[in-house]
């Protein structure tokens, strides 16, 4: 932030560092919330700055996320009018089925990224939500009776613990593209890390992938 702020002094403009400030202030508002901390208390008499501050990137999030979506529906309509409802049918299953092939995890940000199956908010059809895929394999274990009250320990395989880090969110049908979590959050996609079940991250190798981890 301040390596932001004094480059921003330098070349004589501050936009930059606005958005720096905003994404700093998002950030503590939620760690301040999940420390049990009231935000009043610990910007004292910034308080009500980084209040109107906070509002203000809402807002532009919502404005931001809305023309995106005003434009993945006008696009539908416009294909469909070019289709009618047959033709259109055809054509958005055909771009469902390609989204894998049109969109590249590399295309939304560095690291272990990879697309999870995920609906669209905006037409229904099956996307993908792209982020950091990790994946531990875990040995999996039975029990059987050995007699007298006494049982036995059973490897009968393994399994993955999948956690995924949601970064962004494209659709092919509609071409709705949401980057960062703010825009994620705002359409009511998961936007914090979660367990995955590894189902929805279609063709991933989870033997030869060079991201997971071997805990046997």
């Amino acid at each position: 932030m301040v390596d932001v702020r004094n480059g921003a002094m330098h070349v004589g403009t501050s936009e930059q560092s606005r958005h720096v400030l905003l994404d700093c202030l998002t950030l503590a508002h939620e760690l301040l919330r999940s420390l049990g901390e009231d935000p009043r208390a610990f910007y004292g008499e910034h308080s009500s700055a980084v209040e109107v501050l906070l509002d203000e990137k809402r807002s532009e999030v919502s404005y931001r996320v809305a023309a995106k979506r005003a434009r993945a529906r006008r696009r539908l309509t416009e294909l469909e009018e070019q289709l009618g409802k047959t033709g259109f049918a055809e054509a958005t299953d055909r771009l469902e089925k390609q989204t894998g092939e049109d969109y590249q995890p590399r295309d939304f940000g560095i690291g272990h990224l990879w697309g999870a199956l995920q609906t669209c908010p905006e037409c229904g059809m099956s996307a993908r939500l792209y982020g950091e895929v990790e994946a531990t394999e875990q040995a999996d274990y039975d029990v059987e009776p050995m007699g007298g009250g006494q049982y036995e320990a059973v490897f009968i395989g393994t399994y993955w613990d999948v956690v995924f880090t949601p970064q962004a969110f494209a659709c092919n049908v509609c071409r709705l593209e949401l980057l960062g979590s703010d825009e994620l959050i705002e359409v009511g996609l998961p936007s914090a890390r979660f367990d995955i079940e590894p189902e929805r991250l279609p063709d991933y190798d989870f033997d030869t992938d060079p991201g997971f981890e071997d805990s046997i």
